[in-house]
């Protein structure tokens, strides 16, 4: 399995610095400047601005913040529904500003079919980061996401294919609750506590999640 820099995904996390979370840490590959520039697009709901953070085997990142501030469920649906014309594997993270944003969701749709009609069926999941919230659990969840220079091809492409299903190992989880980080960042500090011979912190912390 691929190494996580866990320094850095915290620092970046913590700081919302999407692009760079992802080029410098997960190994994705830099969006075009084109595309990292702030648009304005608009759905039936209401206008909204995006940007491409980063994307990996045609798979796109996609940072949104929508015009009345944090967005109601439908909203999210329909922002993903537009953007899926444009970018049909995607990752949206929606956060509640532009710059110095407090909170975030990770917004991905699983493609499915009901069991009991066989019909297709779209399943969102998401996945929350508030500003002070401990990352371990959520650096672990990505870790999955990682990628090493050596799985690329010679144009330092990775299949479709492949980028999906990683992203789904990673993201095809039900949603933690935020009672569930309050209990989880209480016994992990308890926990960091009680570790010893383990001198380097960021491994103890790794030691304390697993």
């Amino acid at each position: 399995m691929a190494h996580l820099d866990f320094s850095n995904f915290q620092r970046h996390l913590a700081a919302f610095d999407f692009p760079r979370l992802f080029v410098d840490v997960l190994g994705w590959n830099q969006a075009p400047a084109s595309l990292r520039v702030w648009q304005k697009d608009a759905t039936a709901h209401q206008p909204f601005a995006r940007r491409m953070v980063a994307e990996l085997g045609g798979v796109a990142v996609l940072q949104v913040v929508t015009a009345e501030g944090w967005p109601e469920e439908a909203t999210r649906f329909a922002v993903w529904k537009h953007l899926s014309q444009q970018h049909a594997e995607n990752i949206l993270i929606f956060t509640d500003r532009r710059e110095g944003a407090s909170q975030s969701q990770w917004y991905w749709v699983k493609h499915g079919r009901d069991e009991a009609t066989g019909k297709p069926k779209l399943t969102p999941r998401r996945h929350d980061y508030f500003r002070g919230q401990p990352v371990d659990l959520f650096a672990s969840r990505l870790q999955a996401m990682v990628v090493e220079l050596s799985e690329l091809d010679v144009s330092c492409r990775m299949p479709v294919l492949e980028a999906a299903r990683r992203i789904q190992a990673a993201l095809d989880v039900d949603k933690t609750t935020k009672k569930f980080f309050t209990r989880y960042s209480e016994q992990h500090a308890k926990l960091l506590e009680q570790i010893e011979g383990i001198t380097d912190d960021r491994d103890r912390r790794w030691y304390a999640s697993v």
